[in-house]
């Protein structure tokens, strides 16, 4: 017990088949790249042969099991990741559709695949591979993990070599996720249901599907123009696809219904609207809009947010209008609302930026936040926290070209 209270991190496994059964080896698991560590691990397995244990506590060790295939980590109660040969992971795609391993596993699986790429230590492409076969009968919670892994590699890959690869995949699977469940909430569905619709709603968003933009433009103006009313459960994802590839009729239209809205809910999900518009002229406006005196100061990160996280086009909009408004910005929260410390929503513009993926951005707002001088111990630490993000974000770009 000593070992995991004293020791920093958690370890990773790695697992490859020999002649005997399958070994297996430990190391300490960073994102900056893993150290030889030990850790007494207990590990439940799932094999061929039914289930086992086995207490690894040195470097390396042998589970002698005659088995095509493993799952470590069976019922995901143990706190490591597991990495696998990919020809192993090959194998437990057939145990995953045929049911033998459930939700749980298939999610521990696609999670630490997902982690182990996400840190530039596996292709994407394996990752997006697995995903694609086993979308069918993936349960939750991997189906609601793939739909947000999907769209966060979106749009940390916008302009690389394996975007085109992830947007398709985003838009063939949750284009089936919303076929199956609907565009529009049912009555007395579960709130899983409702939770993975919105979020698959929202990757299709992120690639400009222009089927899911058609239903929402169609939503859209029967509200406008008959006074139909949106479902308040997909109300943010329709007001987003919308802006997606609206224009200026659009921003302004939603933007005066976001003043004019006294349900703050609602006015939350319009504002947060006017950062999806991939127009970056628009971008632009939506982010001098959010600092004007129609957007209360608590919510006038919103835009930024939503644009730093949904709209990868306007990442570079995001990036030289913060360096542009840095002392602004510095100015208007440099107090909280007493006048007496530093308000907190500074360091989530700073946050906002960990969206980069190349190292001239990096540079360039780290030059921006430094060079103002006067940098408080939050933006500080702050700017630390996104600079090592974007360093993982340049270094899975540069593994996957």
């Amino acid at each position: 017990m000593d070992g995991w209270i004293n020791k920093p991190g958690y370890p990773i496994v790695h697992v490859k088949k020999v002649d005997f059964g399958f070994e297996l080896s430990q190391e300490r698991f960073l994102v900056s790249g893993n150290e030889q560590e030990t850790w007494n691990i207990p590990i439940n397995y799932l094999s061929q042969k039914g289930e086992g244990r086995i207490v690894l506590s040195g470097m390396h060790d042998i589970i002698a099991v005659d088995s095509k295939w493993i799952k470590l980590n069976y019922g995901q109660s143990g706190f490591y990741r597991v990495g696998y040969e990919y020809h192993l992971i090959e194998e437990i795609v057939d145990r995953i559709k045929s049911g033998e391993l459930n939700g749980i596993d298939a999610w521990g699986i696609e999670n630490d695949l997902f982690t182990i790429s996400r840190m530039g230590d596996a292709k994407v492409s394996d990752y997006l591979t697995f995903v694609d076969r086993i979308s069918g009968a993936a349960s939750y919670p991997a189906n609601a993990d793939i739909v947000s892994n999907l769209s966060f590699l979106y749009n940390i890959g916008y302009g690389t070599t394996f975007e085109m690869d992830v947007g398709n995949l985003i838009s063939k699977l949750n284009s089936d996720i919303v076929s199956r469940l609907g565009f529009k909430p049912r009555t007395g569905e579960e709130a899983i249901d409702t939770s993975l619709r919105n979020s698959a709603l929202s990757g299709l968003g992120i690639v400009r599907d222009a089927q899911a933009i058609s239903i929402a433009n169609e939503a859209f103006e029967k509200l406008v123009n008959k006074g139909i009313a949106i479902d308040p459960n997909i109300a943010n994802r329709v007001y987003a696809l919308v802006a997606r590839t609206g224009g200026m009729d659009e921003f302004e239209l939603l933007k005066n219904m976001y003043m004019h809205e006294e349900d703050q809910t609602n006015k939350i999900s319009l504002l947060g609207a006017l950062g999806h518009f991939s127009d970056l002229p628009i971008a632009n406006k939506a982010l001098d809009f959010s600092q004007s005196k129609h957007v209360r100061m608590q919510d006038d990160y919103v835009i930024s947010r939503r644009m730093s996280s949904e709209n990868p086009e306007a990442i570079k909009v995001l990036l030289d209008w913060t360096v542009e408004n840095w002392g602004f910005l510095v100015r208007k929260f440099g107090k909280d609302s007493e006048g007496e410390k530093e308000s907190n929503m500074l360091t989530l513009y700073v946050a906002n930026l960990s969206c980069i993926n190349n190292e001239i951005d990096r540079d360039l707002i780290v030059s921006a936040i430094r060079g103002a001088g006067g940098a408080s111990e939050n933006v500080r630490k702050e700017l630390e926290n996104s600079v090592g993000t974007i360093n993982l974000n340049i270094k899975l770009v540069k593994a996957n070209q």
